[in-house]
């Protein structure tokens, strides 16, 4: 049917819209239409060429996005159709596989794994895995995310199990004429290849395929069956993808089969908006497509229907530093037509272009804020949803939430990931906890917080200190609360607590999780006080309910008991794979509200005016990290760019983030971002023309100390605390530095942790060896022989702790670790004995009002001073954990109070010549000489400290690395993960 083509599209639109055959690459720069693009072509091949619904392929990336097109073609389509082929790439391979999958020898009743499933999978069956350098005993399942990721990386590039250990094979041949180096490479990469294959095959064994399968196998079914391959090519007359830039080499290699020989092929795409290298996006596809279509038109669409000029100008100045990996230069260079890529604003006015350089990001966030107020009081029609805060990173959202939240502003943090930190779930999972063991006190004290008991604060904080002193657990406790003198609020919320838990717990021993969940949300009155009003905080809460439920959904499909226990156990161990919990992210649902999210989560959508932030070094752009396991050179398909590809990458996120906005965009940024540094602006803001260059280099300033007022609670526990508490140990203060609100939970609550294997195996060698020299000194006083290897290893198996280990087999691990390591440890001392002065020596220093106190493995005597008769020392700290380098600044504080300890006259009054750190699984020492600038600066570390501690600063300072194996992150509200 003629006339389907609306009057409203532009002439270069139309052009794409009514292409006949043959390749067609659209270069769609962002608001220019691609969408509207897209679908009307779709509606042009229906309704005017007449081709049959179901022989057109249309391919795009987010099951939303193909949603929305096949939304759109419904409505512009004036009848009903057989069957529209608009989906995912991974849709599609499901659906062709669902059918064909016997074909191939596979099941076709398979089941889809997640990641996080993919992680699991793995853990299940680390044992049967040959793994050697990516399984260290410590921490054997340290490495699988990184695995899981390089098996997704592999599959990105279509490279398969035989291809990868062929390689690897070809490697290590000839490994006795290469080097050491060369020859523990080639082994890595062998370890790799048959941990892959061992993978694929688990994957099988179990009827799964995980997303990267659904490409693979299809590929290798249009490749393995000719007939099946013919079917399809014959089938999809014309093939459409959509935000071409974004496919990986095994998608781009799938389309290519299918559209041949017709190469009826439509790509839609902007290589400046390529931003997703992280899930294995290659732009070299779009860069490559006049390449392999030579006789492909091109048609540019550069009209903007959604941002001012003087924005796109900005946009496009900025975006040419990524030249000459462009596509506006690589066009040209292949003798084709020179393109421009510069947009047009079809929207007339000046657009708002605004710097917000502040000295701290507390002031970065008040100057959004402000000018936020400003714009809705010149315009008063401006709602809350026309104003979006972006930023590189979820944690740089915090300061602007904290503002918001100050101000009153209604708001929503778009955070993809980061269910289980959110309050709800950390209550809903601690009293599941608090059912499966009474006795999990940090469980039961996340309980005793939730305000539908109605306990006060410091009764908490009472209950918790009466049980550190009695040496019980929490809940034990609750047995003696007149020995707490608690309220009679605090014994009201106990009594109604305490029957819950014996129903509840009761119940968890038959039903299912989900059900035990409810009686806990209905019972306890928590739904009820959720869902009191209509409030934009209840809609939130009750969005984040609905997901946990999903999980639990999730959890029940697998093939596991539904119990509580296991369900916990589950959680464990997806939080333990790096899965934070995904969260639902609907724009349009709920009241209207300023939006934050990152810039990734942005991509597609616009708003009228949007705030860049923390444009500093290494923020924005953010810190280049390579993949931890890069896929060999030689495996590697895609071409890469002649820059520098991470720096590129980011760019392209900036430009992306930069035409999100219609009115106005706004960049923001401080000096001050709470280390010890001023940070520099982003290079990004030198490129933009928005800061100037720095004349001469920077001079680093002290940053002052922020006053810092603690809330009535804290303010509460701290007074609790001092009043009691006045000794200090290295622990302690390396604890308050790594996060005040874990020094809170540990040494103020005082909430009782779990004990670990790394602590059972590390007091196992540090009680062997004192022993053993004990030992040793009185064979020496007794004039005996000295003790030999038997009696060593004896000592170790009276002295090692068998408590913690998650399995006897990890237990034999690390006691055959700790049996090689001390027999190698022997013969290197014992051939060189040192002269021992003092074992485990404890001390109480004196410093100021406090007191440090702590014990020292070993001091050695390695010479007397010729005046004073004073001995030269050499101090010696065990270490059982992974061998460092380089001292780190805990490192050095830790041996350095030691020293000030060793020096102080009324403790040994020697002189420090040598600290040691003595790594026993390998038998190596990391030393240094301490000096008097080492001293002074330990003693100003400790005395800040000790005052940030004493002022009951307990601020959270998250970080994903220290929240990771933090032993409170089930409980924190702030946990960075």
């Amino acid at each position: 049917m003629p006339g389907a083509i609306p009057e409203q599209v532009n002439p270069e639109q139309q052009r794409a819209i009514t292409h006949g055959s043959g390749p067609l690459l659209i270069i769609a720069g962002a608001g220019t239409g691609k969408t509207t693009v897209v679908t009307e072509r779709i509606a042009h091949l229906i309704m005017d060429e007449h081709i049959p619904s179901d022989n057109i392929l249309a391919l795009t990336f987010t099951d939303k996005a193909a949603g929305e097109m096949q939304e759109r073609a419904e409505k512009i389509l004036p009848y009903g159709y057989v069957d529209l082929w608009v989906m995912t790439f991974h849709g599609f391979g499901q659906r062709l596989l669902e059918r064909h999958a016997l074909d191939i020898g596979l099941s076709n009743d398979f089941r889809l794994l997640s990641q996080t499933d993919q992680w699991l999978l793995i853990r299940e069956h680390l044992d049967e895995f040959e793994l050697d350098y990516y399984r260290p005993l410590g921490n054997p399942t340290k490495f699988i995310s990184t695995l899981v990721k390089h098996f997704s990386r592999l599959k990105d590039e279509d490279i398969s199990p035989e291809e990868y250990v062929k390689h690897a094979k070809a490697l290590g041949k000839g490994k006795t004429k290469k080097s050491a180096e060369d020859r523990a490479e080639a082994d890595r990469i062998l370890e790799l290849a048959q941990a892959y294959a061992k993978y694929n095959q688990l994957l099988l064994d179990n009827n799964a395929l995980d997303f990267g399968d659904l490409i693979l196998y299809t590929l290798r079914l249009l490749r393995e069956r000719p007939a099946i391959l013919k079917h399809y090519q014959h089938q999809f007359q014309y093939v459409l993808v959509d935000e071409f830039q974004d496919t990986n080499w095994a998608q781009y290699e799938l389309i290519k089969r299918l559209a041949a020989p017709r190469n009826n092929l439509t790509v839609v795409g902007d290589d400046d908006q390529s931003i997703y290298k992280f899930r294995g996006a290659s732009v070299s596809n779009i860069l490559d497509f006049k390449k392999d279509f030579p006789e492909a038109e091109i048609i540019v669409l550069t009209k903007n229907y959604r941002t001012r000029q003087s924005i796109l100008d900005l946009a496009h100045r900025f975006i040419q530093e990524n030249n000459p990996d462009r596509l506006e230069v690589q066009v040209g260079d292949l003798g084709g037509l020179a393109i421009s890529k510069e947009l047009r604003a079809q929207r007339e006015g000046v657009g708002e272009i605004g710097v917000i350089h502040v000295d701290t990001q507390e002031a970065e966030a008040r100057g959004v804020a402000d000018q936020i107020e400003k714009i809705r009081t010149s315009n008063p029609e401006r709602k809350w949803d026309d104003f979006c805060i972006l930023v590189r990173a979820n944690d740089h959202a915090q300061t602007f939430i904290a503002e918001f939240e100050r101000r009153g502003f209604p708001f929503t943090f778009y955070a993809a990931r980061g269910l289980f930190a959110k309050p709800l779930v950390i209550d809903v999972l601690s009293y599941l906890r608090l059912l499966d063991n009474y006795h999990e006190s940090s469980a039961l004290y996340r309980v005793l917080t939730m305000p539908i008991w109605g306990i006060p604060h410091t009764d908490i904080v009472e209950l918790t200190h009466a049980a550190k002193k009695k040496t019980r657990s929490l809940f034990e406790q609750l047995d003696h609360l007149d020995e707490a003198h608690l309220s009679d609020e605090g014994r009201a919320g106990v009594a109604k607590l305490l029957p819950l838990l014996t129903a509840h717990s009761k119940a968890a021993q038959t039903e299912p999780v989900g059900e035990v969940m409810l009686r806990f949300l209905n019972d306890s009155g928590y739904l009820k006080d959720l869902t009191k009003d209509e409030s934009l905080a209840t809609q939130q809460q009750a969005a984040v309910l609905r997901q946990l439920f999903k999980v639990v959904e999730t959890f029940r499909r697998g093939e596991r008991p539904a119990t509580v226990r296991a369900f916990l156990q589950y959680i464990e161990h997806v939080t333990e794979s790096g899965d934070a919990g995904a969260l639902e992210r609907d724009l349009e649902a709920g009241p209207e509200t300023i939006k934050i999210m990152t810039v990734h989560s942005a991509k597609g959508l616009e708003f009228p005016y949007v705030f860049i932030g923390h444009l500093v070094e290494q923020r924005f752009p953010g810190q280049n990290r390579p993949d931890p396991i890069p896929v060999p050179d030689a495996l590697v398909r895609e071409r890469l760019p002649s820059g520098d590809a991470h720096l590129q990458e980011e760019r392209r996120l900036m430009y992306v983030a930069i035409t999100r906005a219609r009115d106005g965009v706004f960049f923001s940024l401080a000096e001050d971002y709470g280390g010890t540094r001023r940070k520099k602006p982003s290079p990004f803001m030198y490129e933009l023309k928005l800061v100037q260059p720095p004349v001469k280099a920077e001079k680093k300033l002290p940053l002052p100390i922020r006053e810092y007022r603690s809330s009535p609670v804290q303010a509460a526990e701290a007074a609790v605390y001092n009043a009691r508490e006045k000794h200090f140990s290295f622990t302690k203060l390396s604890i308050y530095n790594d996060c005040p609100w874990k020094y809170r939970y540990a040494f103020v609550l005082q909430i009782p942790k779990r004990g670990s294997q790394a602590l059972s195996y590390g007091s196992s060698m540090h009680a062997t060896l004192q022993n053993f020299f004990l030992l040793v000194k009185a064979r020496q006083d007794a004039n005996e022989s000295l003790p030999t290897l038997t009696d060593l290893l004896t000592i170790y198996d009276r002295s090692f702790i068998d408590e913690w280990y998650q399995s006897k087999k990890q237990k034999q691990e690390y006691y055959q670790r700790g049996k090689k390591s001390l027999t190698v440890w022997y013969d290197q001392t014992m051939a060189r004995l040192p002269n021992v002065l003092k074992l485990e020596q404890v001390f109480n220093l004196k410093i100021d009002e406090f007191v440090i106190n702590g014990a020292i493995d070993r001091i050695d005597q390695i010479g007397i001073h010729e005046r004073t008769k004073k001995p030269i020392v050499k101090i010696v700290d065990y270490k059982t954990g992974k061998l460092k380098d380089k001292f780190e600044k805990d490192d050095k504080y830790q041996l350095l109070i030691y020293t000030l300890a060793v020096r102080d006259p009324n403790i040994l009054d020697g002189q420090v010549k040598e600290l040691e750190y003595y790594f026993l699984d390998e038998n190596e020492v990391r030393s240094m000489e301490p000096t008097e600038k080492d001293a002074t600066a330990t003693l100003d570390w400790i005395r800040t400290t000790v005052a940030g501690i004493q002022r009951g600063d307990f601020r959270a300072t998250p970080n994903e690395m220290l929240c990771k194996f933090c032993d409170y992150r089930e409980i924190c509200d702030y946990r960075a993960i």
